[in-house]
């Protein structure tokens, strides 16, 4: 039995912070293995280390943001990109116009 097995994450969305390595990216894998799509929070964006295809190749969605822990405007933003990433993918079309207008996020 894998740990993933026990998770109850299906249809969740979990950011994960220091997800390119060690135990940031156990975690990432675990939680999308449960079933959550992961947004992937990273010190350099472009050096997720596969992290992201291999979260994919189980079937999830996956977003790597830009993240810097020290710095609460960027923290904030991972948190409200997340939200999005689940309000998108579980609310309502007709809903969209308003979260848009309210986070200032495209549709």
């Amino acid at each position: 039995m894998k740990y993933s097995d026990e998770l109850k994450v299906e249809g969740k969305v979990a950011l994960v912070t220091g997800a390119a390595r060690g135990i940031g990216r156990a975690c990432a894998l675990a939680l999308a293995e449960g079933g959550a799509d992961i947004a992937l929070g990273l010190r350099d964006v472009n050096l997720h280390n596969n992290v992201a295809k291999e979260i994919e190749a189980l079937g999830r969605r996956v977003l790597p943001l830009q993240l810097d822990v020290s710095k609460s405007s960027t923290v904030s933003w991972c948190i409200s990109r997340t939200k999005w990433i689940s309000w998108s993918k579980f609310s309502r079309n007709d809903d969209k116009p308003q979260l848009q207008q309210r986070e200032g996020f495209s549709v």
